[in-house]
């Protein structure tokens, strides 16, 4: 979705147990999107905004933590349409 709270695309479920990375790949939509989106961990390695993973015994920087807040920040209106759109009746 956008992030006025606008879908932007919503696809048939995937059978199985799949992480939803795996669907965004199967539907293809990641021809759509760039570096500019806003995705959550899941999500690292597909070239999309995803928070800073922490390394085993290693911190995350200032500037690391600063930028997860503000992304976090963003997903929060995803994360708000997609349980709407879960508990819609």
């Amino acid at each position: 979705c956008t992030l006025d709270g606008k879908l932007l695309a919503i696809t048939d479920p995937v059978p199985g147990a799949r992480h939803d990375a795996y669907a965004f790949k199967h539907h293809g939509l990641e021809r759509y999107l760039d570096e500019s989106t806003v995705a959550d961990k899941g999500y690292i390695g597909l070239g999309l905004a995803t928070p800073a993973r922490r390394k085993p015994g290693q911190r995350l920087s200032r500037e690391q933590r600063r930028n997860n807040r503000v992304l976090n920040r963003l997903r929060s209106v995803v994360e708000r349409v997609i349980a709407h759109i879960k508990t819609w009746r």
